[in-house]
């Protein structure tokens, strides 16, 4: 189906449904969109390999993104030791590893998911909440998760608390999710 879909989308007819022909909003579309997007490039460009190939070495670099941002995660909770250790699991985790050369979202969620959560974690929250920037930069990345699959939309609900932790209090804490929200 992604498949189907990113290519539909990459030919420019749009987000049809291959079972009845219609507009769909069946899944999200924000991993269609990224196949798609691929395919539109790849298309046009001379670039070897089929659309198997491609999207195996576009895993590839997502699958890096998740580790490099499991790494940052973990650095920022517990130093670098804990995001050392954190990002060698996930690099030779079995299931991440062998999503590589499917056509599955998963690839492209984690990355996604675990960038919008460095960005939030990347802040040294014993300073204080982030700045509304920041709020404003992890509001784009979650957008991007959250366009692939929504049930990360939560995470707003765990930066509001984080806020709160650091006793910022609440009008802080709304501020900086509305920020987040707003561009989600």
């Amino acid at each position: 189906s992604y498949w189907y879909y990113g290519r539909a989308l990459a030919a420019g007819e749009g987000y049809i449904s291959y079972t009845s022909g219609v507009v769909t909003s069946y899944y999200p579309i924000g991993y269609p969109s990224l196949l798609g997007a691929t395919f539109w490039l790849v298309d046009r460009l001379p670039i070897p390999g089929g659309d198997a190939d491609v999207v195996a070495v576009l895993h590839a670099v997502l699958g890096t993104a998740t580790v490099w941002f499991t790494y940052v995660i973990g650095r920022s909770v517990g130093g670098r030791r804990l995001g050392l250790v954190a990002a060698g699991l996930v690099a030779l985790w079995p299931n991440l590893v062998l999503y590589t050369p499917t056509f599955a979202l998963e690839p492209a969620f984690m990355a996604a998911s675990t960038g919008a959560l460095a960005v939030a974690a990347s802040h040294d929250w014993d300073v204080g909440p982030p700045s509304l920037r920041r709020s404003a930069a992890f509001g784009l990345a979650l957008a991007i998760s959250v366009a692939i699959r929504p049930f990360s939309l939560p995470f707003l609900v765990a930066f509001a608390v984080a806020i709160v932790a650091t006793r910022a209090g609440w009008r802080t804490a709304l501020r900086c999710t509305g920020v987040a929200a707003l561009v989600v």
